[in-house]
């Protein structure tokens, strides 16, 4: 793929707002909200401080129908009304305004499905925001509310383009500001419960994992002509943080099946010391494809199995050396699960679960 940019845009003014203490409230959020779409089996890749404080798209591949949603995200303690959403002095602008100059004219403009102010704060309009994650989107408020937003909107921008009505959302947040990086690390706990019962996990290594990928994403701050350049250096995808997770919890391998991984290993290999090892590293891939179900892993592993004999004979030890070997070249000729693929794991793996699997 070779797909120009499309965030490749001159960004609005963010002066003053990179401060360390906005960042953490920021990349806490963001780790709160990418579980929120794991849990949902939804794609993502996750942009801080690039154009908005988060952008988050639907895919890591760009295409006439990606989606993004931009949230600005506000930390005051002070409470948000119509009046101060919409005020601006000469030769400045509204938040408002601001959020939707950030989007107007530029390329990505009709591919933005949310326009999101975030707030810890209450939003008092007639029917206030103030419940943790509630939501309400500009067409869904009072009428009265509608046409005087849409007045001041025009006094200072002097054109509104509808569109901004079906996508402009206020929402209140659901992680709070003084104890954003405990709350993180409960939510990373609750969706390992959620999604895989109680297993092993290392909570904090987890989330430290995400954090530091997160600020070191957000410190690339140069443009990108390429997508995909871009999706790897400055953004954070779905794929990384299943891996995040995936090195980071034991789901283990049933008994019987690791018993005979061991006694093959043992056989073949010239120093035992390093069965346990493998084994370990065995366990993670195991987990890995547990965690990871997208269709582009599934449609690869469907076609690296195809290449395994459906006949393995496990007396001859050597011609399943021999499967082993040609299949490591092959993966390792790939990226999808190169780095699973140490001291040959990943291919020893897929070999030895097709001939386990002919006598289950």
């Amino acid at each position: 793929m070779n797909e120009k940019n499309i965030l490749n845009e001159k960004e609005r003014e963010n002066s003053g707002l990179d401060t360390q203490l906005r960042f953490n409230y920021q990349a806490d959020w963001a780790i709160t909200y990418l579980l929120e779409r794991l849990i949902n089996e939804e794609d993502f890749v996750i942009f801080v401080e690039y154009h908005e404080d988060i952008i988050c798209s639907n895919s890591a591949n760009l295409n006439e129908n990606i989606e993004f949603e931009f949230y600005q995200i506000k930390t005051t303690e002070k409470n948000f009304t119509l009046d101060n959403l919409c005020n601006f002095e000469t030769g400045g602008n509204s938040i408002l305004g601001k959020m939707i100059l950030g989007v107007e004219n530029k390329i990505f403009k009709n591919n933005v499905k949310k326009l999101c102010l975030l707030t810890i704060s209450d939003i008092n309009f007639k029917e206030k925001i103030k419940i943790s994650g509630e939501k309400k989107f500009f067409s869904k408020l009072e009428k009265d509310e509608v046409s005087k937003i849409l007045d001041n909107l025009q006094k200072e921008l002097k054109e509104v383009d509808p569109i901004y009505q079906n996508i402009l959302c206020f929402q209140k947040s659901n992680l709070p500001f003084q104890s954003s990086q405990t709350t993180a690390k409960g939510k990373i706990l609750e969706f390992i419960e959620e999604k895989y019962g109680e297993i092993k996990s290392n909570i904090p290594s987890i989330y430290r994992a995400l954090w530091d990928d997160l600020k070191l994403k957000y410190e690339f701050k140069i443009p990108y002509e390429k997508w995909d350049e871009c999706v790897k250096k400055r953004g954070l995808q779905s794929e990384e943080v299943k891996k995040i997770i995936a090195m980071n919890i034991a789901i283990d391998l049933s008994e019987t099946f690791k018993n005979f991984l061991e006694i093959y290993i043992d056989k073949t290999s010239t120093n035992t010391l390093l069965t346990p090892i493998k084994i370990n590293l065995i366990n993670e891939y195991h987990t890995y494809l547990l965690v990871n179900r997208s269709p582009e892993i599934l449609n690869y592993l469907n076609n690296i199995r195809k290449i395994i004999s459906s006949n393995l004979d496990l007396d001859d030890l050597n011609s399943i050396q021999l499967e082993i070997n040609k299949l490591d070249v092959i993966i390792n000729q790939s990226v999808q699960l190169k780095e699973f693929n140490r001291m040959k794991i990943v291919a020893t793996y897929e070999v030895l679960n097709k001939a386990y699997e002919q006598f289950q």
